[in-house]
């Protein structure tokens, strides 16, 4: 009793060569491709803060064509006169920063909360309609900062500098 072997043409061989082998080359070259893109576009901004961050005071910034590297010795000095200035106290910032946030994320969770736990839980009438309204409604980002920048502006200049608060911040572009 003899078994045969099924044979198979060279060009299905080829075929299934492409699609096992060769397709999934091209998708991974350009998956990688695009993620090389993206991360540049991060990377370039942040690599351009650092040597701009590294040369002297008055230094030569914005050249055509960029200059990347600083001529002559990397200041480092830059960063602790930056952050141990006593006429911008850094650590004042920073935990004015810290307290803000901590309320802000704070209310957010909380708010957040308090809508999402109907929506969980809850079976009422209209309940897909609202659950499809609620979001579009709340403030998203840009909304919320012009809206603060109005609230900020109704106030007298005088009552809305705060204690460590740049004086820049308290006003319009413009010098207010």
């Amino acid at each position: 009793m003899t078994t045969t072997v099924p044979t198979t043409s060279a060009s299905r061989l080829k075929g299934d060569r492409y699609y096992r082998y060769v397709r999934p080359i091209g998708r991974l070259t350009l998956v990688y491709g695009l993620l090389i893109a993206a991360s540049a576009m991060v990377f370039l901004p942040m690599s351009w803060m650092l040597t701009v961050a590294l040369k002297p005071d008055g230094g030569p910034y914005f050249t055509n064509p960029p200059q990347w590297f600083p001529n002559g010795e990397l200041h480092w000095e830059n960063f602790s006169r930056a952050l141990l200035n006593p006429q911008h106290p850094f650590s004042v910032y920073l935990l004015n920063t810290i307290w803000l946030e901590v309320f802000i994320v704070l209310g957010t969770v909380v708010s957040c909360s308090l809508v999402a736990y109907p929506f969980a839980r809850l079976r009422f009438p209209g309940r897909d309609v609202l659950f499809y309204i609620v979001p579009r409604i709340s403030p998203d980002g840009a909304e919320h900062v012009l809206k603060q920048g109005r609230v900020v502006r109704s106030v007298p200049r005088d009552e809305r500098v705060h204690r460590g608060a740049p004086r820049w911040t308290a006003g319009d572009q413009d010098g207010d």
